[in-house]
């Protein structure tokens, strides 16, 4: 699924564009500072700006909140995931205590856990009584 045009994927890449903007700001003011014996006032003139470029990315990085706009985009993903599933039969259903004590004895990703919800989710009896 293509999400570059959602809300959060634009929030990001624009969020990004700044982010590197501020490090080739930040590169070239502390090239600047080392490549000079400074004096006292260049000096710190040259780590008030290192500081304020710094900042700016801090506040960048806080208004773009990429924790939300990741999740907005994988609510997205995910939406789009159920409603596939759902139109080619796909039944959803809870896992009884057992079968939750069951599949967390086994290693996420391994063989033994998709045979066993394989099993569960093919086996009509499980569908129509844990169906919701």
């Amino acid at each position: 699924m293509n999400v570059s045009d959602t809300q959060g994927a634009k929030v990001l890449k624009k969020a990004s564009r700044q982010l590197e903007n501020n490090e080739t700001n930040l590169q070239a003011a502390a090239s600047m500072a080392s490549g000079m014996q400074p004096s006292p006032e260049q000096a710190a003139a040259a780590t008030s700006n290192l500081y304020a470029i710094t900042v700016q990315s801090a506040r960048i990085v806080e208004q773009a909140r990429p924790d939300e706009q990741i999740k907005e985009v994988g609510d997205i993903m995910r939406s789009k995931v159920d409603q596939c599933l759902l139109a080619r039969g796909y039944v959803r259903f809870r896992l009884t205590p057992e079968q939750r004590t069951r599949l967390q004895h086994l290693h996420l990703g391994s063989p033994e856990r998709h045979d066993y919800l394989f099993h569960l989710g093919t086996d009509p009896e499980v569908l129509q009584a844990q169906k919701y």
